[in-house]
């Protein structure tokens, strides 16, 4: 079923893709994003709220998510990059909690094996995080260093033979409550240059604690990690994590999703602000059939859709953009 033939009457939310965007994927990618659209509409939006309120992870719903399929769209699957964007953003649409989970270990996590692993060692652990069997995260920031630990990496490791030894502490590490492997960027004492390790949760030394009181993201599971006298096995010591320069080859093409989300983040804030328009009346209509907040409807969905294919807002504080009206 391509997009043509969708029922936008039936859609749970409005169809905004006034720039056609969508009509640039191909019919295969076109039917796949309507059968995630309905998973997300499904499976995801009527728990997001609840799982917000708990600040709780709902575990069930990774089986669910490993039965879509949605982990390395582009690498694995041959899917566009424009696919892989509007699938982030719709996630984002129908939870930022969700989207961020499967940003970290789809991105972050899977990006780092599939970026600087060597061959044999994707064989040997890209099944298993591909089918979601096992849960990774992404240990960078560190509790003294968040946009600075590029150049000032307080976690350190030592090679001891056909070992390393691992100690510090990082933060604000989504999903290391419950995953099974951490990729944990560290210091190697001996040349000072940072390095990237796959670390089984369970190996003594390795804690993670869970941050409370959070305003955002409640869903997610971040926390603090600490490192005291981790042995990891040179065996997963990533073949081509060996500066930060390496580690910027992950964080170059994971923050794209960042700009994705933020284009789902604006189209969830349309949708909840046209469904108050249609369903509050006042003054014996619907708020929807004002004109001034016609208008400001207008102007959400504008920068939204504008916010996938140019640099800024469709509508500035001053007026339209040239030739826009």
């Amino acid at each position: 079923m391509s997009k043509a033939s969708v029922d936008i009457n039936n859609l749970p939310y409005a169809d905004g893709d006034f720039f056609a965007f969508e009509q640039l994927l191909t019919a295969k990618e076109q039917d796949r994003l309507a059968e995630i659209r309905g998973f997300l509409a499904r499976e995801v939006r009527p728990i997001a709220v609840d799982c917000w309120n708990r600040g709780e992870f709902p575990m069930e719903l990774i089986p669910k998510l490993a039965e879509i399929d949605l982990v390395s769209p582009v690498r694995r699957q041959g899917y566009s990059n424009l696919f892989a964007g509007l699938v982030h953003a719709e996630a984002t649409r129908a939870d930022t909690s969700i989207a961020t989970f499967m940003g970290v270990h789809d991105g972050l996590f899977t990006g780092s094996i599939e970026a600087l692993a060597s061959q044999e060692q994707q064989d040997a652990w890209l099944p298993d995080i591909y089918s979601l069997k096992k849960i990774g995260a992404f240990g960078l920031t560190e509790p003294l260093g968040g946009s600075d630990v590029a150049g000032g990496t307080r976690t350190t490791a030592q090679r001891n033979g056909d070992t390393w030894i691992l100690n510090g502490a990082k933060r604000w590490i989504g999903n290391a409550t419950f995953s099974d492997w951490v990729v944990v960027y560290a210091r190697d004492i001996a040349d000072n240059q940072v390095k990237g390790f796959l670390v089984d949760t369970a190996l003594p030394g390795f804690s993670a604690t869970k941050i409370e009181n959070k305003i955002s993201l409640r869903t997610v599971q971040n926390a603090d990690i600490v490192l005291e006298n981790v042995v990891v096995p040179d065996f997963f010591k990533l073949a081509g994590a060996n500066s930060f320069r390496d580690t910027n080859k992950v964080l170059k093409v994971t923050r794209l999703s960042v700009g994705w989300q933020a284009v789902g983040q604006q189209l969830a804030a349309f949708d909840v602000a046209r469904r108050y328009a249609v369903e509050r009346h006042q003054f014996g209509r619907p708020l929807a059939s004002f004109q001034l907040v016609q208008s400001q409807l207008v102007q959400i969905l504008g920068n939204a859709v504008s916010s996938m294919g140019h640099d800024g807002p469709a509508f500035p504080a001053g007026g339209c953009r040239p030739g826009q009206g």
